[in-house]
């Protein structure tokens, strides 16, 4: 990536794009070489539901014990933390307000 050429949403629109491009791979390498984007991975797979080997699989219910006592079945707590989480970031908007710097009378 170069970064002699100035802002790249300032350039053409060719040169925009490759440079979106550019820092999009650069993003992707640096996720996979650092190991994260196999956690982001795991981390939407387990919210929705995808436990084991397949979506399909997490939702059956099993029974084991020694005979079949047990009832095995993945509970999706993730997916409720994390929507409780949002919605309680997102219900409430910030109560913004304006206040001048200074207290002169014409600003």
């Amino acid at each position: 990536m170069s970064k002699n050429k100035g802002y790249f949403a300032a350039r053409d629109s060719k040169e925009a794009m490759s440079a979106i491009l550019a820092k999009t791979d650069y993003w992707n390498r640096a996720l996979e070489s650092n190991g994260y984007m196999s956690k982001l991975r795991d981390m939407y797979a387990a919210y929705h539901g995808a436990y084991f080997n397949s979506v399909g699989e997490s939702h059956q219910i099993s029974f084991g014990g020694d005979d079949g006592e047990l009832v095995e079945l993945a509970v999706n707590h993730l997916r409720n933390i994390a929507d409780h989480m949002h919605t309680m970031t997102t219900s409430s908007r910030p109560a913004l307000t304006c206040k001048a710097v200074n207290t002169d009378y014409k600003s």
